[in-house]
């Protein structure tokens, strides 16, 4: 799409989509409860929302065991940019993959579709598909070479509340060639309520997992032969608020580093794991990695072995660097941060604060693939910025 024709791009209107999804209005801490299911919001979900817009956060309840993050600018920001900026205002852009070309994929809440940038030449950036008949989408994965699971669900346009059975996976493969990825539905997940992060299990076989944010669980997907089931839960995917309620949003973002699966928990605000076989089945106990101090979406891991906090017995791969070592990058959404998780489980904010703008509700986290951008991290927000960090 040329810079012009984008420029002029707008999403269809619908019904207040122009502003923050109410399934994504978990995310802000500084708004209240409106409901169990007026608002799908989820650190990942929010859909379209009505107008005037009043999102809903957790309990206070839910933000007692862990102390707040700092609330102060970190001593020295690493060099960082906007490289993009989706139109129009209020725009929300939900989670990333990185293309092996180095090109960034990126999915959008308010609007459901899928749009490709080159970091180092944004003005080409493009849409890559639009999901008819949905309204959102949420995570995505890449299960094999140059092809991507993503997920996408609908929600109602009057109350912004998730449409029971709505939502699904599908692939888009770029490895067909010819210029077009070929985009198929995978699976339809119709007992979810917020399907929300996906990691890959398999690429051959072509199996993904995919987190269901409010029921607490996480489900296998199998895209060749078109089936789900329950893998994995746990009641440290569970929100401490409790289960299968819009505002129940315990784990959320999920990768998998070897056969170590690595998950949030947005209203627990943790990082856990847990050791996986080769079907996606739990062979050994969830783990608290780190109590994060708080409510945490998606994240990357930091490149190194899989013992991504000291004393956290995955056996196998010391990390690389010392104790102060960082072992993950979180995006901090409701507390506008980008937050570094170290090896000896500090968590300190490396880029933005609560009272500023540089990101704004930032929801996931990946590092470039390319020579020129293996250091550099991009963030996307819910103000429909992409921000390269440069570590």
């Amino acid at each position: 799409m040329s810079t012009a024709r984008l420029a002029a791009y707008r999403p269809e209107a619908r019904s207040g989509e122009g502003s923050p999804p109410r399934w994504k209005a978990l995310k802000l801490l500084n708004l209240r409860v409106v409901g169990a299911m007026r608002s799908l919001s989820l650190i990942q979900l929010g859909l379209v929302a009505v107008t005037p817009f009043v999102p809903f956060v957790p309990s206070a309840t839910a933000a007692a065991p862990y102390p707040l993050p700092p609330s102060s600018s970190p001593d020295s920001s690493p060099k960082h940019h906007k490289i993009y900026q989706f139109e129009p205002a209020g725009t929300w852009a939900e989670n990333l993959a990185v293309r092996a070309n180095g090109n960034l994929l990126v999915t959008l809440l308010t609007a459901p579709e899928l749009w490709e940038i080159p970091p180092h030449n944004p003005s080409g950036a493009a849409r890559v598909h639009r999901f008819e008949n949905y309204t959102s989408l949420l995570g995505i994965t890449e299960y094999a070479h140059d092809a991507f699971a993503v997920v996408h669900g609908i929600a109602n346009l009057s109350t912004g509340a998730p449409v029971p059975g709505s939502f699904a996976v599908s692939t888009v493969d770029f490895s067909v060639g010819g210029g077009q990825p070929l985009v198929q539905e995978a699976a339809r997940v119709p007992e979810a309520l917020l399907l929300n992060g996906l990691a890959t299990l398999s690429s051959d076989p072509p199996i993904v997992l995919a987190a269901d944010s409010s029921w607490g669980k996480v489900y296998r997907i199998d895209i060749n032969s078109k089936t789900h089931s329950v893998a994995l839960a746990d009641g440290s995917m569970e929100s401490p608020t409790g289960t299968g309620r819009a505002q129940d949003i315990g784990v959320n973002g999920i990768h998998l580093v070897g056969d170590v699966l690595y998950f949030t928990n947005t209203i627990a605000r943790t990082l856990n794991k847990v050791r996986l076989a080769n079907n996606g089945s739990a062979t050994g106990n969830f783990t608290l990695v780190a109590n994060l101090g708080f409510q945490a979406d998606d994240f990357t891991l930091a490149p190194g072995g899989r013992s991504v906090v000291s004393g956290g017995g995955d056996g196998g791969g010391a990390f690389r660097g010392g104790p102060a070592a960082p072992a993950a990058y979180v995006a901090g959404n409701s507390n506008n941060t980008l937050f570094e998780l170290r090896r000896d489980g500090v968590v300190k904010p490396i880029l933005g604060a609560p009272n500023e703008t540089v990101l704004q509700k930032p929801t996931a986290v990946q590092f470039g693939r390319t020579p020129q951008d293996r250091e550099t991290l991009y963030v996307v927000d819910g103000t429909g910025q992409v921000v390269a960090v440069e570590l």
